[in-house]
């Protein structure tokens, strides 16, 4: 289902934007100046995609029937 997908980007983005306070959009930057992990940085791009990863899934386990059609 479309509207479970578009639902699904825009809380990942809010996670992003307002939960982990990455995505700025003003400084160029995807990732925020003041890291907590500053020598890990990839982490953060880790974690960001199995954000996204266990949201997908969630959203197949409590929508059954979109895997069904």
């Amino acid at each position: 289902d479309i509207f479970a997908a578009i639902t699904t980007v825009y809380s990942w983005l809010v996670d992003l934007k307002g939960d982990w306070g990455l995505l700025d959009y003003k400084s160029g930057r995807i990732l925020r100046a003041k890291l907590i992990f500053s020598k890990a940085k990839p982490l953060y791009y880790i974690f960001a995609l199995i954000n996204l990863a266990l949201r997908t899934a969630w959203i197949i386990s409590i929508s059954p029937f979109m895997v069904n059609s």
